[in-house]
């Protein structure tokens, strides 16, 4: 294990500040961080990858982010532009040559510009959306999902998953 690699005690502790966000995911706002459920246990960060060597641990990003590279421009509508080229650019990269595309549908922001852009770069594209529909009240986004669905003329699909992943 990492600890055993690591040269850790191998002690195992809960981290109840974790715990105690985890439980009220709701209302804390925390943003991502490395701490999991355990003091001497962290996690790798979204973007990120590890290196493990000699007993040492570190952790990089895959990807940088510079803005000056856009100082060059004037205004939100520029922004807008630029961006909407960029990520039309790179859902075509991975829907280029398909008949048939399925993509998961939350009635969310990130999965419905997925979702939406790539009816826009691929008209002609079969666009399949799914929704999973975990027929929780809580965190029900399905109006959402089927309003953006119509829109783009998606062939949407309801999915139940079930209550154990074993049946």
């Amino acid at each position: 294990t990492i600890l055993q690699y690591t040269g850790s005690n191998n002690t195992i502790q809960l981290n109840s500040h974790k715990i105690a966000s985890y439980l009220t995911w709701m209302s804390d706002g925390d943003s991502h961080s490395s701490s999991t459920f355990y003091n001497n246990v962290t996690a790798v960060l979204p973007g990120h990858f590890v290196t493990a060597s000699a007993g040492k641990i570190s952790s990089q990003s895959l990807i940088s982010f510079s803005p000056e590279k856009w100082a060059f421009m004037n205004g939100l509508g520029e922004f807008s532009e630029e961006f909407r080229h960029i990520f039309g650019q790179s859902v075509l990269k991975k829907v280029k040559g398909r008949l048939v595309v399925s993509s998961h549908l939350s009635g969310g922001l990130d999965s419905s510009s997925v979702s939406s852009m790539i009816r826009y770069v691929a008209p002609q594209l079969q666009l399949n959306t799914l929704y999973a529909d975990t027929n929780t009240e809580l965190t029900d986004e399905s109006r959402y999902a089927t309003l953006v669905s119509q829109a783009i003329s998606s062939n949407h699909l309801i999915v139940h998953p079930p209550l154990c992943g074993l049946e």
